[in-house]
């Protein structure tokens, strides 16, 4: 059964923030990890507990927060628009030379990928034979059959559709955006400008 994110409950959500907002953060505290005890991957919930973090000075609490946050949106993404069957090739020009929405893509594609029943998830690296050529730098999926054989499914069929599916709004600009100034107060300097990078690159009105 598909749970009920509070992406699914608009009403519900601007409640929390609008009690976070003003001041009645116990409230929203309380709510939210409710939600989380009941769908670990809600990423509007870990959201607000980064909110919640950050204010409240708790760091690497926020840290965690907002790294579940971007997990829980790539995860909810893929499993409910399919983006995992699409190839996730890397458009963007960031410095980073592994950005953090393929990093959560390949997690999430591989929790998927066990929860569904699926035998493995993996991407064919550059040490394949020239015969496997067209497929290096692809990800696979091995699906099991009835009959207990596994057959092997490679991902192809368009570019980076995750890419294009964050920046249909700014929740992961913004989310990645905050995690940026938890890692600057962390003293993460670098890491901290490397994501800054990111989130710009990945704002809707650059599309």
């Amino acid at each position: 059964m598909t749970p009920q994110l509070l992406d699914d409950r608009p009403d519900e959500l601007q409640r929390l923030l609008g009690a976070f907002k003003a001041g009645r953060t116990a409230e929203a505290l309380a709510a939210c990890e409710t939600r989380i005890a009941e769908c670990d991957t809600d990423s509007k919930a870990w959201f607000i507990l980064g909110l919640i973090a950050h204010e409240e000075g708790r760091d690497e609490d926020a840290r965690q927060a907002y790294s579940s946050s971007l997990f829980g949106h790539v995860y909810w993404l893929l499993r409910r628009r399919q983006a995992m069957y699409l190839r996730p090739e890397n458009p963007h020009s960031s410095e980073l030379a592994e950005p953090i929405w393929m990093k959560a893509f390949v997690q999430a594609a591989a929790r998927i990928t066990a929860e569904d029943g699926c035998a493995e998830f993996g991407l064919a690296e550059e040490h394949l034979s020239d015969a496997d050529a067209p497929s290096r730098g692809l990800f696979w999926l091995d699906s099991k059959g009835q009959d207990g054989g596994v057959r092997r499914i490679w991902l192809v069929d368009a570019a980076s559709a995750l890419f294009y599916l964050l920046r249909t709004n700014d929740f992961y600009s913004t989310c990645l955006g905050n995690l940026a100034v938890t890692l600057r107060r962390l003293g993460e300097q670098q890491l901290a400008a490397a994501y800054i990078r990111e989130a710009e690159e990945m704002r809707p009105q650059q599309l």
